[in-house]
Protein backbone atom coordinates (compact mmCIF):
# COMPACT_ATOMS: atom_id res chain seq x y z
CA UNK A 1 0.00 0.00 0.00
CA UNK A 2 3.01 2.34 0.19
CA UNK A 3 2.12 5.40 2.24
CA UNK A 4 -1.57 4.54 2.16
CA UNK A 5 -3.54 2.28 4.46
CA UNK A 6 -6.84 0.45 4.16
CA UNK A 7 -8.47 3.47 5.81
CA UNK A 8 -8.30 5.22 2.41
CA UNK A 9 -11.00 2.81 1.26
CA UNK A 10 -13.06 3.55 4.36
CA UNK A 11 -12.93 7.27 3.55
CA UNK A 12 -14.13 6.51 0.02
CA UNK A 13 -16.96 4.36 1.39
CA UNK A 14 -18.15 7.34 3.40
CA UNK A 15 -18.29 9.49 0.27
CA UNK A 16 -20.10 6.76 -1.68
CA UNK A 17 -22.71 6.38 1.09
CA UNK A 18 -23.28 10.14 1.02
CA UNK A 19 -24.00 10.06 -2.72
CA UNK A 20 -26.29 7.06 -2.26
CA UNK A 21 -28.37 8.92 0.34
CA UNK A 22 -28.73 12.38 -1.23
CA UNK A 23 -28.69 13.68 -4.79
CA UNK A 24 -25.54 15.73 -5.39
CA UNK A 25 -24.37 17.75 -8.35
CA UNK A 26 -20.76 17.35 -9.43
CA UNK A 27 -19.84 20.61 -7.70
CA UNK A 28 -21.60 19.58 -4.50
CA UNK A 29 -19.84 16.20 -4.52
CA UNK A 30 -16.47 17.93 -4.86
CA UNK A 31 -17.32 20.27 -1.96
CA UNK A 32 -18.25 17.30 0.20
CA UNK A 33 -14.95 15.60 -0.67
CA UNK A 34 -12.87 18.72 0.01
CA UNK A 35 -14.73 19.36 3.27
CA UNK A 36 -14.23 15.82 4.57
CA UNK A 37 -10.56 15.84 3.61
CA UNK A 38 -9.96 19.09 5.49
CA UNK A 39 -12.11 18.18 8.49
CA UNK A 40 -14.98 20.54 7.62
CA UNK A 41 -18.18 18.51 7.69
CA UNK A 42 -20.79 19.13 5.02
CA UNK A 43 -24.41 19.94 5.85
CA UNK A 44 -25.86 17.91 2.95
CA UNK A 45 -26.84 15.13 5.35
CA UNK A 46 -28.45 17.33 8.00
CA UNK A 47 -31.84 15.86 7.10
CA UNK A 48 -30.49 12.36 7.89
CA UNK A 49 -28.75 12.75 11.28
CA UNK A 50 -28.16 9.02 11.77
CA UNK A 51 -26.49 8.74 8.35
CA UNK A 52 -24.54 11.93 8.97
CA UNK A 53 -23.02 10.57 12.20
CA UNK A 54 -22.10 7.36 10.42
CA UNK A 55 -20.49 9.15 7.45
CA UNK A 56 -18.57 11.48 9.78
CA UNK A 57 -17.10 8.39 11.42
CA UNK A 58 -16.05 6.87 8.09
CA UNK A 59 -14.53 10.09 6.77
CA UNK A 60 -12.81 11.27 9.95
CA UNK A 61 -9.78 13.35 9.04
CA UNK A 62 -7.69 11.20 11.39
CA UNK A 63 -7.41 7.89 9.58
CA UNK A 64 -6.77 5.87 12.74
CA UNK A 65 -10.20 6.91 14.06
CA UNK A 66 -11.96 5.46 11.02
CA UNK A 67 -13.38 1.97 11.52
CA UNK A 68 -12.42 -1.21 9.72
CA UNK A 69 -14.88 -3.08 7.52
CA UNK A 70 -15.81 -5.49 10.31
CA UNK A 71 -16.67 -2.61 12.65
CA UNK A 72 -18.82 -1.11 9.92
CA UNK A 73 -20.68 -4.35 9.28
CA UNK A 74 -21.26 -4.89 13.01
CA UNK A 75 -22.52 -1.35 13.56
CA UNK A 76 -26.06 -0.58 14.72
CA UNK A 77 -26.53 1.49 11.55
CA UNK A 78 -27.52 -1.64 9.62
CA UNK A 79 -29.84 -3.16 12.19
CA UNK A 80 -31.52 -0.14 13.73
CA UNK A 81 -34.47 -0.10 11.37
CA UNK A 82 -34.74 -3.87 10.90
CA UNK A 83 -35.03 -4.95 14.53
CA UNK A 84 -38.50 -5.65 15.91
CA UNK A 85 -38.98 -6.13 19.63
CA UNK A 86 -41.14 -9.17 20.40
CA UNK A 87 -42.33 -7.37 23.51
CA UNK A 88 -43.48 -4.25 21.67
CA UNK A 89 -44.99 -6.37 18.90
CA UNK A 90 -47.08 -8.56 21.21
CA UNK A 91 -47.88 -6.22 24.10
CA UNK A 92 -49.32 -2.77 24.67
CA UNK A 93 -47.70 -1.08 27.65
CA UNK A 94 -50.18 0.29 30.19
CA UNK A 95 -47.78 1.69 32.76
CA UNK A 96 -44.55 1.10 34.64
CA UNK A 97 -45.13 -0.78 37.89
CA UNK A 98 -41.58 -0.71 39.22
CA UNK A 99 -38.04 0.09 38.14
CA UNK A 100 -34.52 -0.26 39.46
CA UNK A 101 -30.95 0.05 38.20
CA UNK A 102 -31.21 -3.31 36.49
CA UNK A 103 -34.84 -3.85 35.54
CA UNK A 104 -38.21 -2.38 34.64
CA UNK A 105 -41.56 -4.03 35.37
CA UNK A 106 -44.38 -3.14 33.00
CA UNK A 107 -48.10 -3.65 33.27
CA UNK A 108 -48.90 -4.69 29.71
CA UNK A 109 -51.84 -6.02 27.72
CA UNK A 110 -51.23 -9.06 25.53
CA UNK A 111 -52.57 -8.15 22.09
CA UNK A 112 -53.53 -11.78 21.35
CA UNK A 113 -55.49 -12.86 24.44
CA UNK A 114 -56.41 -9.37 25.68
CA UNK A 115 -55.28 -10.10 29.25
CA UNK A 116 -53.15 -7.91 31.49
CA UNK A 117 -49.74 -9.20 32.64
CA UNK A 118 -46.63 -8.06 34.44
CA UNK A 119 -43.55 -8.16 32.19
CA UNK A 120 -40.13 -7.62 33.75
CA UNK A 121 -37.16 -6.66 31.59
CA UNK A 122 -33.62 -7.24 32.88
CA UNK A 123 -30.42 -6.12 31.15
CA UNK A 124 -28.19 -9.19 30.91
CA UNK A 125 -24.85 -7.43 31.25
CA UNK A 126 -25.73 -6.52 34.84
CA UNK A 127 -24.92 -8.71 37.83
CA UNK A 128 -28.66 -9.34 38.23
CA UNK A 129 -28.98 -11.37 35.02
CA UNK A 130 -28.02 -14.63 36.77
CA UNK A 131 -30.65 -13.84 39.39
CA UNK A 132 -33.24 -13.33 36.63
CA UNK A 133 -32.43 -16.65 34.98
CA UNK A 134 -32.71 -18.45 38.31
CA UNK A 135 -36.03 -16.71 38.91
CA UNK A 136 -37.35 -17.92 35.54
CA UNK A 137 -36.40 -21.53 36.26
CA UNK A 138 -37.84 -21.41 39.76
CA UNK A 139 -41.13 -19.83 38.65
CA UNK A 140 -41.49 -22.31 35.79
CA UNK A 141 -41.03 -25.28 38.11
CA UNK A 142 -43.48 -24.20 40.83
CA UNK A 143 -47.27 -24.32 40.71
CA UNK A 144 -49.04 -23.02 43.80
CA UNK A 145 -51.94 -20.63 44.32
CA UNK A 146 -49.83 -18.35 46.51
CA UNK A 147 -46.70 -18.30 44.34
CA UNK A 148 -46.43 -15.85 41.47
CA UNK A 149 -47.69 -17.56 38.32
CA UNK A 150 -45.21 -17.79 35.43
CA UNK A 151 -46.37 -17.44 31.81
CA UNK A 152 -43.39 -17.01 29.51
CA UNK A 153 -39.81 -15.78 29.15
CA UNK A 154 -37.60 -14.81 26.25
CA UNK A 155 -34.38 -12.98 25.39
CA UNK A 156 -34.10 -10.08 22.95
CA UNK A 157 -30.85 -8.95 21.31
CA UNK A 158 -31.45 -5.48 19.85
CA UNK A 159 -28.72 -3.70 17.86
CA UNK A 160 -26.28 -1.71 19.92
CA UNK A 161 -28.02 1.46 21.12
CA UNK A 162 -31.49 0.44 19.91
CA UNK A 163 -33.00 -0.15 23.36
CA UNK A 164 -31.70 3.12 24.74
CA UNK A 165 -33.18 5.05 21.82
CA UNK A 166 -36.47 3.17 22.07
CA UNK A 167 -36.77 3.83 25.80
CA UNK A 168 -35.90 7.48 25.37
CA UNK A 169 -38.82 7.77 22.96
CA UNK A 170 -41.30 5.50 24.75
CA UNK A 171 -40.79 5.69 28.49
CA UNK A 172 -41.11 9.44 29.12
CA UNK A 173 -44.75 9.14 28.05
CA UNK A 174 -45.21 6.78 31.00
CA UNK A 175 -43.69 9.16 33.52
CA UNK A 176 -40.27 7.51 33.66
CA UNK A 177 -37.79 10.12 32.48
CA UNK A 178 -35.24 9.01 35.09
CA UNK A 179 -34.84 5.41 33.93
CA UNK A 180 -31.60 4.06 35.38
CA UNK A 181 -31.24 0.93 33.26
CA UNK A 182 -27.81 0.02 31.99
CA UNK A 183 -27.30 -0.09 28.24
CA UNK A 184 -23.53 -0.44 27.86
CA UNK A 185 -22.15 -2.67 25.14
CA UNK A 186 -24.29 -5.00 23.07
CA UNK A 187 -26.95 -5.49 25.71
CA UNK A 188 -29.29 -8.44 25.66
CA UNK A 189 -32.50 -8.26 27.64
CA UNK A 190 -34.36 -10.99 29.52
CA UNK A 191 -38.15 -10.65 29.58
CA UNK A 192 -40.22 -12.47 32.22
CA UNK A 193 -44.01 -12.55 31.78
CA UNK A 194 -46.05 -13.36 34.90
CA UNK A 195 -49.51 -12.82 36.27
CA UNK A 196 -50.23 -9.20 37.18
CA UNK A 197 -49.83 -8.07 40.79
CA UNK A 198 -49.86 -4.31 41.17
CA UNK A 199 -48.98 -4.05 44.86
CA UNK A 200 -46.37 -5.45 47.23
CA UNK A 201 -46.73 -6.15 50.93
CA UNK A 202 -43.98 -3.58 51.55
CA UNK A 203 -45.98 -0.88 49.76
CA UNK A 204 -49.19 -1.93 51.51
CA UNK A 205 -47.53 -1.70 54.93
CA UNK A 206 -46.20 1.77 54.13
CA UNK A 207 -49.56 3.14 53.01
CA UNK A 208 -51.85 1.38 55.52
CA UNK A 209 -51.20 2.52 59.07
CA UNK A 210 -54.02 0.47 60.60
CA UNK A 211 -53.80 -3.31 60.97
CA UNK A 212 -56.64 -5.81 60.72
CA UNK A 213 -55.95 -9.01 62.66
CA UNK A 214 -58.19 -11.17 60.48
CA UNK A 215 -56.56 -9.87 57.30
CA UNK A 216 -53.12 -10.34 58.80
CA UNK A 217 -53.84 -13.96 59.75
CA UNK A 218 -55.21 -14.73 56.28
CA UNK A 219 -52.26 -13.21 54.44
CA UNK A 220 -49.69 -14.74 56.78
CA UNK A 221 -51.28 -18.16 56.34
CA UNK A 222 -51.01 -17.72 52.56
CA UNK A 223 -47.34 -16.73 52.86
CA UNK A 224 -46.57 -19.75 55.04
CA UNK A 225 -48.51 -21.99 52.65
CA UNK A 226 -46.30 -20.82 49.76
CA UNK A 227 -43.11 -21.30 51.76
CA UNK A 228 -44.26 -24.76 52.87
CA UNK A 229 -44.73 -25.71 49.21
CA UNK A 230 -41.20 -24.48 48.38
CA UNK A 231 -39.82 -26.59 51.23
CA UNK A 232 -41.74 -29.65 50.03
CA UNK A 233 -40.00 -29.15 46.70
CA UNK A 234 -36.70 -29.51 48.60
CA UNK A 235 -35.83 -25.86 48.07
CA UNK A 236 -35.30 -22.76 50.19
CA UNK A 237 -36.62 -19.35 49.12
CA UNK A 238 -33.52 -17.64 50.52
CA UNK A 239 -34.72 -14.07 50.06
CA UNK A 240 -38.05 -13.62 51.85
CA UNK A 241 -38.76 -9.90 52.15
CA UNK A 242 -41.97 -7.89 52.12
CA UNK A 243 -41.07 -6.31 48.76
CA UNK A 244 -41.05 -9.76 47.16
CA UNK A 245 -44.46 -10.66 48.60
CA UNK A 246 -47.07 -9.45 46.12
CA UNK A 247 -50.81 -8.82 46.35
CA UNK A 248 -53.01 -9.56 43.33
CA UNK A 249 -56.22 -7.84 42.25
CA UNK A 250 -58.26 -10.31 44.32
CA UNK A 251 -56.35 -9.40 47.48
CA UNK A 252 -54.48 -12.71 47.54
CA UNK A 253 -50.83 -13.14 48.43
CA UNK A 254 -48.37 -14.20 45.72
CA UNK A 255 -44.79 -14.92 46.76
CA UNK A 256 -42.18 -13.82 44.21
CA UNK A 257 -38.49 -12.92 44.25
CA UNK A 258 -37.45 -16.50 43.55
CA UNK A 259 -34.07 -15.70 42.02
CA UNK A 260 -32.24 -16.72 45.20
CA UNK A 261 -33.92 -20.13 45.54
CA UNK A 262 -31.51 -22.78 46.79
CA UNK A 263 -31.63 -26.56 46.88
CA UNK A 264 -32.10 -27.88 50.41
CA UNK A 265 -29.37 -30.46 50.99
CA UNK A 266 -30.25 -33.53 53.07
CA UNK A 267 -32.50 -31.69 55.48
CA UNK A 268 -29.72 -29.59 57.01
CA UNK A 269 -30.61 -26.66 59.21
CA UNK A 270 -29.72 -23.61 57.13
CA UNK A 271 -29.53 -20.04 58.35
CA UNK A 272 -28.68 -17.00 56.29
CA UNK A 273 -27.46 -13.46 56.63
CA UNK A 274 -28.65 -11.04 53.96
CA UNK A 275 -26.45 -8.26 52.74
CA UNK A 276 -27.55 -5.01 51.16
CA UNK A 277 -25.25 -5.60 48.18
CA UNK A 278 -26.19 -9.10 47.14
CA UNK A 279 -29.38 -11.02 46.51
CA UNK A 280 -27.65 -14.29 47.41
CA UNK A 281 -27.71 -15.32 51.07
CA UNK A 282 -24.31 -15.69 52.69
CA UNK A 283 -24.09 -18.40 55.31
CA UNK A 284 -22.99 -17.31 58.77
CA UNK A 285 -23.46 -20.14 61.22
CA UNK A 286 -26.79 -20.20 63.06
CA UNK A 287 -27.38 -16.47 63.42
CA UNK A 288 -29.91 -14.65 61.25
CA UNK A 289 -30.05 -10.95 60.53
CA UNK A 290 -32.92 -9.08 58.94
CA UNK A 291 -32.29 -6.29 56.42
Amino acid sequence: FGQYSSKVDIFALGLILTEMCVVLSKDQAEKVFDGCRSGRKSDVLNCLPEVKRFVNWLTNVTSTVRPGCKQILDHEFFGMNNFTSEFLKKFKIRRIIDQSRSSIVFEACNLVDGREYAVKRVATQTRYSEYALKEIRALASMKHENILSYNNAWIEKPPNGWQKRSDRHLLPSFGSEKIKNLYSGRSKFIYIQTELCTDTLADWLRTNKSRNTSQTKLWFKQIVSAVAYIHRERKIHGNLKTRFILIDNNNRIKVGGLGAVLAHTKGEEVSTMRTAENFKPSYKGRRERWF
